[in-house]
């Protein structure tokens, strides 16, 4: 059974908020009041702009960033020192962050000693904003209606066995050991759901109950096999010329290296298969063809092979992924033509963004 803790959290819409210093058109147009009341607080600090600009470049965000840091301190109240308190202490940095960071697969070694000493700026980021009126307008402006929409998902989301699907896709090396979902529907996550290393997830209140529970599935599908395999198999797809044609539709910082634009297609591919089956999605060919202007060729694949019947249900999405690769249906040169013949046997060629 699927238990789910669903509450506000002030730490990860703050977090959220943050993504502002991007200064970027999509989170401008996905938050206009809070920008509006707040551009001049992201604007009047350079050094907080070229964090953001920085993280961006290397495939991170910045509220992933912060979540990742705020994910780790139990505290789920508004006193920022205690918000913070776990990156800014040299002690607490070294002996619960690094730890935390690495058993997680957050970062590996080597990441920590690069993104470590980022650690403080990031704080002091979310900090600027905190001391700029942000908690007093969450408060009085954001929290009745994100309390709104946690009542309401608690009535409904009883209704869908998440879990259990996806540990049933998984498999037992990777399945998810606790009972529990923990959902934080914030104002300011959009326009990307967040996953958190203790099976939970943040996101945004103005998506319907089906896309945040697509979201749950696909936050607790990642990392769903080893990284390192991952990205022997992302760097040879790179190769191929409609995966390269699919990249170029997305902008350089999504996704940035090929382990991650494979991770994110696997995923992508699993969640729609999931949501699907649970009755959350009613046409997935069309939602791929929508989604990250149709750059999820693989995902397409990926798709339509969970489709096919299994021999029982003790594969791993992992050992379906390596199947895949043996089979050569994701190998250079094949991606096109394969997924070509899912379109074309759905009589949807004609919609997809490449021209063949």
């Amino acid at each position: 059974m699927t238990d789910w803790l669903i509450e506000p959290s002030y730490k990860f819409d703050l977090a959220c908020f943050c993504n502002l210093f991007s200064d970027r058109e999509q989170y401008r147009k996905a938050h206009p009041e809070g920008w509006k009341l707040f551009a001049d607080l992201f604007r009047e600090k350079q050094e907080f702009l070229e964090l953001a600009h920085a993280l961006n470049n290397q495939g991170f965000l910045v509220s992933s960033a912060l979540i990742a840091i705020f994910d780790s301190n139990d505290y789920k109240g508004m006193d920022i020192d205690k918000i913070c308190e776990v990156a800014e202490k040299p002690e607490l940095r070294e002996n619960k962050l690094r730890p935390y960071f690495l058993n997680y697969q957050i970062l590996d070694a080597k990441q920590w000693e690069q993104y470590s000493p980022l650690m403080e700026q990031l704080t002091a980021l979310a900090r600027h904003i905190h001391g700029g009126g942000f908690p007093v307008y969450w408060q009085e402006s954001c929290l009745t209606e994100i309390e709104n929409r946690c009542d309401e998902f608690r009535r409904e989301v009883v209704k869908y066995p998440v879990l259990e699907e996806v540990n049933a896709l998984l498999g037992e090396e990777y399945a998810r050991k606790k009972s529990t979902i923990s959902l934080y529907p914030g104002k300011f996550a959009a326009p990307f759901g967040t996953s958190l290393a203790g099976q939970g997830f943040v996101s945004d209140i103005r998506w319907k109950l089906e896309q945040t529970i697509a979201v749950a599935i696909h936050e607790m599908l990642h990392p769903p096999f080893d990284r390192e395999e991952l990205n022997r198999i992302g760097e040879r797809l790179v190769g191929d010329d409609l995966v390269r044609e699919a990249r170029e539709l997305l902008p350089p910082y999504y996704y940035a290296t090929p382990g991650l634009f494979l991770e994110e297609n696997v995923v992508e591919g699993a969640q729609v298969f999931l949501a699907e089956k649970l009755g959350l999605e009613k046409d997935p060919l069309k939602y791929f063809i929508e989604h990250d202007q149709g750059s999820h060729v693989i995902s397409v694949l990926v798709y339509d092979y969970l489709k096919r019947p299994r021999a029982g249900e003790k594969s791993s999405l992992e050992q379906i992924i390596l199947d895949m690769v043996e089979q050569k249906i994701l190998f250079p040169g094949n991606i096109k033509k394969n997924y070509l013949v899912v379109y074309e046997k759905a009589g949807k060629l004609g919609q997809v963004p490449f021209k063949f």
